[in-house]
């Protein structure tokens, strides 16, 4: 009983506890739908036997979304209850949001994870019919319609990760360093066709270091042809280590031609170029697959940006018939990349 004069508690606390109760359960599905999960510790490794990357290179890197950021509700009016819409029209925001920003479903769709990507399209034509539902029958109907679309992306997050879907993830690795490893090996005079057999380069005090590759690449092939993907990659990672280290000892020992002879600037030029393939792939590795930190994903695709003119600089050099200027600009705009690169944590040459 409340006295004369005295303001009804429960009164002051039910829509709070409104709130809580309809959000709750909802908050609990946030860290698998927004892709806040962390990769499994073997792909954020720094030894060389194990790079830090993983997963298949996709489409041209856009802006990052910003994923794991939820706007929290304003906090509710004193005497404004909550009635059954507003509960579903909160729940159906945060869906939309969920839809829209979460990173991990958006890899499950460049990815062509098939059953994921099926759960996905589902919960986008719930909540379709969700948001119609709430407009013409009511707000029973379209609750259970975003209840049963919010269970499809919780399946469907936990099916593109690792965690869910180990065989489909160490298939995309392997396909990732497999490209990886085929351009630093070009950027080495090595040849990585059918049957890949790096060519000597006497010009290299690091090559020596790169001669198991042959035998690792072949081991990779024979495992992966078999479908055991998570073996093949152990050989195909030990390879990709060799051949970073075999590219840092080439450009220290070209470093004095390019400052001093017009056709050592050329070959290293030719080299720089060649690299910038291979460190533009980990680049896509490391955005899409590694999940580095927001300020480490901005600090890339800022350098991104910058190695992309001191790129541009190089190949108006070489039309001006600058070689030494062109091969100074390259070299920089790799050093841009590699620098951002490492600062995530991913091994480079």
């Amino acid at each position: 009983m409340v006295k004369a004069g005295q303001e009804e508690t429960p009164g002051r606390i039910a829509p709070l506890a409104a709130r809580v109760r309809s959000l709750g359960a909802w908050l609990l599905v946030l860290p698998f739908v927004l892709g806040a999960e962390k990769p499994p510790p073997d792909c954020l490794s720094a030894e060389p036997e194990m790079p830090a990357f993983s997963g298949r290179a996709a489409a041209p890197v856009t802006a990052a979304p910003v994923v794991g950021v939820v706007d929290t509700p304003a906090a509710p009016v004193v005497g404004v209850v909550d009635t059954p819409t507003t509960v579903v029209e909160r729940k159906l925001d945060l869906l939309r949001r969920v839809l829209a920003e979460s990173e991990t479903l958006r890899r499950a769709t460049l990815e062509g994870h098939t059953e994921s990507a099926s759960l996905l399209e589902e919960a986008r034509l719930l909540a379709v019919h969700a948001e119609r539902s709430l407009a013409d029958s009511g707000s029973e109907e379209a609750r259970q319609l975003v209840d049963a679309a919010m269970e499809r992306v919780t399946r469907s997050s936990r099916l593109s990760t690792p965690a869910g879907s180990r065989s489909w993830w160490h298939r995309a690795r392997f396909d990732d360093l497999w490209e990886s490893l085929a351009s630093f090996l070009e950027a080495l005079g090595g040849e990585f066709g059918n049957e890949p057999t790096p060519a000597a380069h006497p010009s290299s005090p690091g090559w020596p270091q790169t001669e198991r590759i042959p035998a690792l690449v072949a081991e990779a092939r024979t495992l992966a042809s078999g479908g055991d993907f998570e073996a093949a990659n152990r050989p195909l990672a030990e390879a990709h280590g060799l051949a970073m280290e075999g590219l840092r000892e080439w450009r220290r020992g070209r470093e004095e031609d390019i400052a001093s002879d017009p056709v050592g600037a050329e070959e290293a030029f030719a080299f720089e170029q060649r690299l910038e393939a291979g460190l533009q792939a980990l680049v896509r590795l490391t955005l899409n697959d590694s999940r580095p930190s927001r300020e480490a994903r901005k600090q890339i695709e800022a350098a991104m940006v910058t190695s992309a003119d001191r790129a541009e600089a190089g190949r108006q050099a070489v039309a001006a018939g600058e070689m030494v200027e062109a091969a100074r600009f390259q070299a920089e705009a790799n050093a841009i990349l590699s620098r951002a690169l490492r600062d995530a944590g991913v091994v480079v040459p």
